[in-house]
């Protein structure tokens, strides 16, 4: 009896861990699997952070490019205030010199009304002077 039961503790402790292992396999499998699927979803994250960074890195060249032409635009802005500038202090000189030419224009208008009276007066005392020399006789 006693070899019976220890026969059939045997049996039955055997095939308790027959199960065990039967379970162990089948949680290994499944660990394993699921091990593959992490594995493809890691090369796949792995994939799309390569694409992101040449996205990040086509970004930068393009706003070191951009920076660059407003670098440049900014150069161009300076260029024209700096024309602007130029002329404006080129236009009041000329403004300048156009209202000392009215002065002069003006001055000479009157020396010249002045001159035409002197002249007229002259003229005046030129013929009193020939009337007056006309009446002696030499």
């Amino acid at each position: 009896n006693e070899i019976k039961e220890l026969a059939k503790q045997t049996s039955d402790a055997t095939s308790d861990i027959k199960q065990r292992v039967s379970a162990i396999q089948n949680t290994t499998e499944a660990t394993i699997s699921e091990i593959g699927a992490i594995s493809s979803v890691v090369n796949n994250v792995n994939e799309i952070v390569i694409a992101i960074a040449s996205s990040i890195e086509e970004q930068a060249l393009a706003t070191k490019e951009i920076s660059g032409n407003v670098a440049q635009a900014s150069g161009g802005m300076n260029d024209v205030n700096l024309n602007v500038s130029q002329g404006s202090a080129v236009s009041k000189e000329i403004a300048k010199d156009m209202a000392q030419m009215t002065l002069a224009i003006n001055e000479m208008a009157e020396n010249s009304v002045k001159i035409r009276t002197n002249s007229e007066e002259l003229s005046g005392m030129a013929e009193t002077l020939h009337g007056m020399v006309s009446r002696f006789k030499v």
